[in-house]
C-alpha cells in the first residue's frame, strides 16, 4: 500500500502530487498551472486537498458502474449536470458549427467507444462504416468525424464523448473555419477534473476515435481453413 500521498506544494510540485491520484487531462493540469501562478501558497494547497478529495469521490463513482460503457455514460452525466449548473457564457459554438469536427484528431476514451459502438450496433445511430473503414485504412485521424451529418450537426450528441462534451470556444464562431484564426477555448476545471477520473478507471485506455470505433464495428474477418482429411496409418 502507497503511505499518504503528499499534499502541501511547499515541499512538492502539483505534477507529482497529481501522479499519486491517477491520470489527468492536460487541460486540467493547463489550469492549475494557471492557478499556482495567481493565488497565494495556502490557497493553492487548500484547493490542491479539495480538488483530490472530489477527484476521490468521481473515481468511488465511477467505480460502481457494472460496464465500461455505463462508467463512459455516467461520466458523460456528471459532466453534464456541473456544465449545466454552472453554465459557461460567451460561447461560441452552436447546432450546426462542426468546424472542430471535421479537423481534429479527437481522442476518446475506450470505455467511450463502447459506448457510442453500443449505440450504433443497436440501431440507434447510423453512420458510415465504410468511411470509418476508409480513414484508418488511410490513417486519416483527423477527418470528418462519422457522427457528423450533412446539416453539420452532431447526430449522437446526447453520447458525445468528453473531448467534445467540454469543448467550449470563446473566440468568434467563424474562426473556428479560418485558417490561421485565433481559437480561444476555455477550460473548466470541475468538467476536466470529471474526465480525468474516467481516464483513471482500470483498463480504460485513450485513442483515436476513428480507430476505435473501427476496431468495434469492423472486426478483422476470421477465416476457417479446410483441412484434408489425411489418411495416416499408425
Amino acid at each position: 500500500m502507497n503511505p499518504t500521498p503528499p499534499t502541501s506544494t511547499t515541499q512538492f510540485s502539483f505534477e507529482h502530487i497529481l501522479n499519486w491520484f491517477g491520470k489527468f487531462t492536460p487541460q486540467f493540469k493547463f489550469k492549475l498551472m494557471a492557478l499556482r501562478r495567481e493565488l497565494p501558497l495556502n490557497q493553492f494547497d487548500a484547493l490542491m486537498n479539495e480538488t483530490m478529495q472530489l477527484f476521490r469521490a468521481y473515481i468511488a463513482d465511477l467505480g460502481n458502474q457494472p460496464t465500461p460503457a455505463a462508467r463512459a455514460q455516467r461520466s458523460h452525466d456528471l459532466m453534464e449536470a456541473e456544465m449545466n449548473a454552472n453554465p459557461v457564457t460567451n460561447v461560441s459554438c452552436g447546432s450546426g458549427c462542426g468546424a472542430c469536427c471535421k479537423s481534429f484528431a479527437n481522442q476518446i476514451t475506450t470505455d467511450e467507444a463502447d459506448l457510442l459502438s453500443e449505440l450504433v450496433l443497436g440501431g440507434q445511430v447510423a453512420i458510415d462504416v465504410s468511411e470509418l473503414s476508409r480513414q484508418v485504412a488511410e490513417k486519416n485521424r483527423g477527418g470528418r468525424c462519422v457522427f457528423l451529418d450533412s446539416q453539420e450537426r452532431c447526430t449522437v450528441y446526447a453520447a458525445r464523448p468528453a473531448v467534445c462534451r467540454k469543448y467550449h470556444v470563446t473566440s468568434p464562431k467563424e474562426n473556428c473555419s479560418t485558417d490561421g484564426a485565433t481559437v480561444t477555448p476555455r477550460i473548466d476545471m470541475i468538467p476536466e477534473l470529471i474526465a480525468s477520473a474516467a481516464m483513471s478507471m482500470p483498463g480504460n485506455q485513450i485513442g483515436f476515435m476513428n480507430e476505435l470505433l473501427n476496431q468495434r464495428l469492423n472486426p478483422p474477418v476470421q477465416f476457417e481453413v479446410a483441412l484434408p482429411d489425411l489418411d495416416i496409418e499408425s
